[in-house]
């Protein structure tokens, strides 16, 4: 029996390996199809290997392992060879599954006899999703972080050395688009847009943003940090750091027209706050920007450290590239 399996190997890893497994257990001739550049610009996922070193990693590996014939060829676009008439079979993973229904629907209505799916469970080694995520735990990540400052860097560095062995961060310069008066929504909705530039102007595994702002509860003003965090597949997931009450004449200030900025170097001005900010001043060193940005970081993390409970990964970024749309695209996030 003629198979196939896809995808854009940018990282051989052991779900692939699983994947490859399968089919030599089950086919005659395997086909393998890899994402061409040009399908990889198209889906704007990120910055992958060339295909043809991508090729090249994938054949080195077959010609010393693969016990059937086989044939390597470019993907321009989602099905390539599943759609052939002399294939019999595909095999996918859990998360892809949908894909190969998707074929065999196709097929249907071309009057083509449907593959035969073999489906590896990418969560059956010690209960934990099998992917580059496996990679990354032992050679470590790239992360574009949307500011040039070191607090926010170092905090971000910081909250992912708690997942990862060798962490690696760059600072790209972003602009503002939310405002200055950063309240409630907005601080989330800046810290995507500095996640969202970070993407469009560097390579990485992992984009950050991180805002804070004035949270509004009970009448009170509470001083907190927001983090997105962008994974290279698609999956992306916020948080938000401890927050702290401000004195009332900071959100006085804010409502008789002043922005958040102004208002909290008011308070800066009365307590003597220099770089180090209102919360270690205030806290006399017990909170630190670093660690709260760090906190909100970790927090966003969550989801990533659990796909099976928050959507085994299938949460999207927004359908805008633009970070400057954020504020038309609010909240377009799949949660699949």
């Amino acid at each position: 029996m003629k198979g196939c399996i896809g995808g854009t190997f940018d990282v051989l890893h052991q779900g692939h390996l699983l994947l490859f497994q399968r089919a030599f257990e089950h086919f005659e001739f395997l086909v393998v199809g890899i994402t061409s550049d040009a399908m990889v610009g198209e889906r704007k996922i990120r910055r992958i290997r060339p295909y043809d070193e991508r090729a090249k990693r994938i054949d080195s590996y077959l010609s010393k392992h693969s016990p059937i014939p086989y044939d390597i060829v470019s993907l321009g676009d989602p099905y390539g060879p599943a759609l052939n008439e002399d294939m019999g079979a595909i095999v996918v993973s859990t998360e892809t599954q949908s894909g190969a229904l998707n074929i065999n629907r196709i097929r249907g209505e071309k009057g083509i006899l449907p593959l035969k799916i073999f489906t590896v469970d990418m969560l059956c080694l010690n209960g934990v999703k099998v992917s580059s995520g496996d990679y990354l735990r032992t050679e470590g990540v790239k992360i574009a972080v949307g500011s040039r400052k070191k607090s926010k860097l170092q905090g971000t560095k910081m909250a992912f050395l708690r997942f990862f062995p060798r962490v690696e961060t760059t600072g790209i310069e972003v602009e503002g688009t939310v405002g200055d008066q950063l309240r409630d929504d907005d601080i989330l909705e800046g810290a995507l847009s500095y996640a969202l530039q970070a993407r469009q102007e560097s390579d990485g595994h992992f984009f950050v943003g991180i805002e804070s702002g004035v949270m509004e509860l009970g009448g009170h003003a509470y001083s907190l940090h927001g983090a997105y965090v962008l994974g290279d597949d698609g999956f992306v997931s916020s948080g938000l750091s401890s927050a702290f009450l401000l004195p009332e004449g900071v959100l006085l200030g804010v409502e008789d027209g002043a922005t958040l900025k102004e208002a909290v170097e008011s308070l800066r001005i009365k307590t003597g706050a220099d770089e180090r900010g209102a919360a270690e001043v205030l806290s006399r060193g017990m909170l630190q920007r670093e660690k709260l940005y760090e906190e909100a970081v970790v927090a966003a993390l969550i989801p990533f450290e659990n796909p099976g409970v928050y959507g085994s990964g299938k949460r999207t970024w927004p359908l805008t590239d633009n970070a400057h749309d954020i504020k038309r695209e609010k909240m377009n996030i799949d949660w699949r």
